[in-house]
């Protein structure tokens, strides 16, 4: 007796397009005078003011309202000046490569 093998040949794919959905991770309220720095970790760390979206306007507080784009494998902290922001990294056990920026 022979027996039989059966091949598939012809293979089903099916592709489901994902809808990008954005999720909230938290906010970040700086006072007033202060900035949003980011800190970028990896080979080579860096720190740099954030980088915001467009202006969103908030009609149930009358407000305008910033929002940050998040990058990944990034910090974000509100702080005074850039100084600041070196010393709560710093204090955090993070080392920031200096750049011509930095003083």
């Amino acid at each position: 007796m022979q027996e039989l093998k059966i091949k598939n040949e012809n293979k089903i794919e099916i592709k489901a397009e994902q809808k990008k959905q954005q999720k909230k991770i938290g906010t970040i309220r700086p006072h007033k005078g202060h900035s949003i720095w980011m800190y970028r970790y990896g080979i080579v760390s860096k720190l740099t003011d954030a980088d915001f979206v467009e202006t969103v306007v908030d009609f149930s507080n009358n407000r305008k309202v910033k929002k940050v784009k998040v990058k990944e494998g990034a910090l974000y902290v509100s702080k005074l000046n850039r100084k600041n922001a070196e010393k709560y990294f710093a204090n955090m056990g993070l080392s920031i490569t200096s750049n011509k920026y930095s003083k």
